[in-house]
């Protein structure tokens, strides 16, 4: 996903801003809360993060199966919530 590149690159006010978009998509739009997680991932706001992840697991949506190895939530691992 574009955010989790923007931040990679240390472009977090791209990352913001794109993260910004999505949640205006979602007004029109499902967007399950597993991508929500790692676009907040990206940027760094792992609790955020933590919190979309618990909403896709209550509600089986996204590949929760797989967040454990995914390079996408590699900056949540230490985090208590996982």
């Amino acid at each position: 996903m574009a955010v989790k590149a923007c931040a990679l690159t240390g472009d977090v006010k791209r990352a913001r801003q794109i993260l910004d978009e999505l949640r205006e998509r979602s007004k029109r739009e499902f967007i399950s809360p597993y991508h929500f997680a790692y676009a907040y991932a990206g940027p760094g706001e792992t609790d955020a993060a933590i919190d979309c992840l618990e909403q896709a697991f209550e509600r089986r949506s996204g590949a929760i199966h797989g967040i454990k190895g995914s390079f996408l939530f590699r900056n949540l691992r230490e985090h208590p919530g996982l």
